[in-house]
């Protein structure tokens, strides 16, 4: 499923695609409730809020110039083996979220914001905002890095873990 808008908000509910789903937006938000691919889920937006809430996917891929993007679970259990996110210029909150292998997160100008996130890999990078939040299990399993250019972060560096989490 593939859909390109080029002013207005676009709003997916309840879509279930077999090869995968392909959004793009110029200027207007992007919702997705209750949506699921056994492919990758793209999504590109030049101007306006992102939301996925219980959407699950093989491999997701979140770009924003300018808006915030949400991308949560309400109790549905949705995973994906990889999810990577890039924000301009806004911020990025993942709510209950896991991803198998890689959960990647990167932010310009703007806050990153987890609320028990789960990977074996997580990495996070904020040029210019803050890193704040909690990880799902015990900070004691992952090896933590922390870098920031004009940011702070709530995570404290630490060198042995199982997983890794670089910040």
């Amino acid at each position: 499923l593939s859909v390109d808008m080029d002013y207005g908000s676009m709003g997916l509910s309840d879509i279930h695609v077999k090869d995968g789903i392909e959004l793009t937006s110029d200027f207007g938000g992007i919702q997705l409730q209750n949506c699921e691919t056994t492919g990758s889920l793209t999504v590109k937006s030049r101007n306006g809020e992102v939301r996925a809430t219980d959407t699950s996917f093989l491999n997701g891929d979140f770009s924003l110039s300018f808006g915030s993007l949400r991308i949560e679970d309400t109790g549905k259990n949705t995973a994906c083996q990889s999810l990577a996110t890039y924000v301009e210029n806004g911020s990025t909150t993942l709510k209950e979220v896991t991803a198998a292998e890689k959960l990647e997160c990167h932010s310009e100008f703007g806050e990153i914001t987890l609320q028990n996130a789960a990977s074996k890999n997580l990495l996070l990078r904020n040029e210019n905002g803050a890193i704040r939040g909690t990880i799902s299990g015990s900070q004691q399993d992952y090896q933590i890095l922390v870098e920031t250019e004009f940011g702070s972060s709530s995570l404290s560096p630490k060198l042995t873990g199982h997983y890794l989490l670089d910040a």
